[in-house]
């Protein structure tokens, strides 16, 4: 056969006993028999999109992401795959994040930070403490990307405070870093008035001097998944969820994934606003390009500072320990 080209691959198979091309000769009856070439196609015969789509449907979310490289077509027919609901959810936040211009320089400081972490432990270190997980929160420890990891919060980044704001940093203290994950004992108040109380497992996702980040593992319907954000101002509390801030936009989301999608929209506006203000100062004389370094912390250092600050302090009871007596009178207290 002639010489192979650019856009065809060539197998040889070499005879262990002859075969002769001439009319008459027996076909091959094995890859032994060949004595020429065998010309095979750069790529697979395309299959009916139905089976693809079948295909697709089994993948996780680490496979459905890689599947987007295989040709065009597949890209094109993943949103119409039967998905499993949390999982396309999860595939069009990052189909969300890939696509804003400046993507590739949010990932530099968390790619180079990451470190493994045992996913399946991590959440039974979860289950042992409390007996429920919000599945959003499962299936995204289970299969989200590490180096696609939203605002540098990921178990698998450094238990530390960041001090600057970038694209590729946030401000504040990674307490995803803190492992083994631990819940802590959240104050909830209910009932009418709000004067009864009560403490609700929550995991603490981030802490600044703003603000705390709790996710909110309690079995009720109008709490379990929900991601609450406490203010941490004079009259706030950081460990104090009343009943009526679900009412206040901005302060709660639904569930886990829209969180993380609100985290990412609010990095990158963050992230802009402050690079807008730099750029600024230095045209006006006034940047003189301070370098701050990160905090450090140790797990096995944190301290409990009930209700207060600064962020590298755990603001409530763990939930383990919520019966000792002064977490009990901190409830107690919490009635006002």
């Amino acid at each position: 056969m002639g010489q192979n080209n650019s856009s065809r691959r060539t197998h040889r198979f070499f005879l262990r006993k002859s075969f002769s091309k001439k009319a008459g000769s027996s076909l091959p009856q094995s890859a032994d028999d060949l004595s020429f070439p065998i010309e095979l196609p750069s790529s697979p015969p395309s299959l009916p999109v139905e089976l693809i789509l079948h295909f697709i449907s089994f993948m996780n979310l680490k496979t459905l992401i890689s599947s987007r490289r295989v040709c065009k077509e597949w890209q094109s027919i993943i949103p119409f795959a039967d998905l499993h609901p949390t999982r396309r959810r999860l595939y069009l936040l990052f189909c969300s994040m890939v696509r804003h211009r400046r993507f590739t320089e949010t990932r530099k400081w968390t790619a180079n930070h990451l470190k493994p972490f045992d996913r399946e432990c991590y959440l039974e270190s979860l289950l042992s403490q409390y007996n429920a997980i919000p599945e959003e929160f499962r299936v995204w420890i289970l299969e989200w990307p590490a180096k696609l990891a939203v605002g540098c919060m990921w178990p698998g980044l450094p238990f530390t405070s960041c001090q600057v704001t970038s694209f590729e940093r946030r401000y504040g203290v990674n307490w995803m870093g803190y492992t083994p994950p631990q819940l802590s004992a959240i104050v909830y108040r209910h009932g009418r008035h709000e004067r009864e109380v009560k403490y609700i497992p929550g995991l603490l996702l981030w802490r600044d001097d703003f603000y705390t980040h709790w996710l909110v593992f309690e079995e009720e319907a109008d709490l379990f998944g929900r991601v609450f954000i406490l203010e941490c101002g004079k009259d706030e509390s950081p460990s104090i969820i009343p009943a009526s801030h679900n009412k206040e936009p901005g302060t709660w989301h639904e569930d886990w994934i829209a969180y993380q999608q609100h985290q990412w929209e609010d990095f990158l506006d963050t992230a802009s606003r402050y690079e807008i203000r730099e750029l600024r100062e230095r045209g006006e004389g006034r940047n003189r390009g301070v370098k701050y370094s990160d905090m450090g912390l140790s797990i096995n250092a944190v301290e409990i500072n009930l209700g207060g600050q600064p962020g590298w302090d755990l603001p409530c009871a763990p939930w383990i320990r919520r019966d000792e007596d002064v977490f009990v009178r901190f409830l107690m207290a919490a009635l006002g």
